[in-house]
């Protein structure tokens, strides 16, 4: 399972807790290479929709 947030980093580590084995934050731009085949083209919306937030700001 993939999921995506968008959030402000301020402080701290991603901590998996016992219900997954692995969570990590990186920038929007750096989710396409950390992601499984199947969830790329997910990752590519998500990508569209964070950068088309960022850029109307």
């Amino acid at each position: 399972m993939t999921n995506f947030f968008k959030a402000e980093w301020i402080s701290g580590e991603a901590m998996a807790a016992d219900d997954i084995s692995r969570t990590i934050w990186l920038p929007y731009e750096e989710v396409g290479p950390k992601l499984i085949d199947t969830h790329i083209p997910l990752g590519s919306i998500f990508n569209l929709l964070v950068r088309d937030a960022v850029v109307s700001q």
